[in-house]
C-alpha cells in the first residue's frame, strides 16, 4: 500500500508538470455529453499518461 501511495504522488507530480507545460500550447475544447460538459486535449492526454503509467506499474490491477 505504501508503494502505491508513493507511486501516486510521483505520477501526480508528473501529470502536473505535463499540464503546466501543455498550457503554453494550443488547447482544443470538445463537448462530451452536453454543452456544459467539456473536455480539453490536455485532459485527454493527461488521462492517457496516468492510465499508461498505472497499467505499467501495476499490470494486474484494474483501471
Amino acid at each position: 500500500m505504501e508503494n502505491k501511495l508513493i507511486f501516486a504522488k510521483e505520477i501526480i507530480k508528473e501529470a502536473g508538470a505535463f499540464i503546466k507545460e501543455s498550457l503554453s500550447k494550443t488547447i482544443t475544447v470538445e463537448e462530451k455529453t452536453a454543452f456544459d460538459d467539456l473536455v480539453t486535449n490536455i485532459d485527454k492526454q493527461t488521462q492517457d499518461l496516468l492510465v499508461a503509467r498505472i497499467k505499467s506499474a501495476f499490470p494486474s490491477d484494474n483501471i
